[in-house]
């Protein structure tokens, strides 16, 4: 997956059949988190250290170095706008980022789980051209239910 892709479906599939005002919950897989006011890192030249300060009004010595020009960029980096959210949001839906590395915050990671172990069982000696049709079967397994447990799961992770 990358970012032409995610939003691909994203734009295509997702947001045309969501239900009204919905909240969409994101992990923070690289092509979800892609930022749209992304500011310069000190692997950027001098000069574009430069010219983002200057872009927002802020002021510099001129024989600062390179190391001071990004305190500055530092003191003065804005909150994280990204892609995915601006376009939700346009669209009358909001996002929810979970925690970075809490993936036992997130259901899918939980469903993932069965889904994986449940072919894992079916494959054992199993020729590879079977797997999408044992991925697809365990797709087809995961009931309402299932889902409700594991989210009922995470919930009794976030009370503790």
């Amino acid at each position: 997956m990358n970012q032409t892709n995610f939003m691909k479906w994203l734009k295509e599939k997702l947001v045309p059949n969501l239900p009204p005002q919905s909240l969409v919950v994101m992990d923070n897989a690289p092509y979800h988190s892609v930022k749209t006011n992304k500011s310069p890192t000190m692997a950027n030249s001098k000069a574009e250290l430069k010219q983002w300060i200057t872009s927002r009004g802020l002021a510099y010595l001129p024989n600062m170095l390179k190391v001071e020009l990004y305190e500055i960029i530092k003191e003065h980096k804005e909150e994280p706008i990204y892609g995915v959210d601006s376009y939700l949001t346009l669209h009358g839906h909001k996002s929810l980022r979970l925690p970075p590395y809490q993936c036992d915050l997130n259901p899918i990671e939980m469903i993932w789980s069965v889904m994986k172990k449940r072919v894992a069982e079916k494959n054992v000696g199993r020729e590879s051209k079977n797997f999408v049709h044992l991925t697809e079967e365990a797709f087809d397994g995961i009931t309402p239910d299932i889902w409700k447990k594991e989210c009922d799961h995470v919930r009794r992770i976030e009370e503790k």
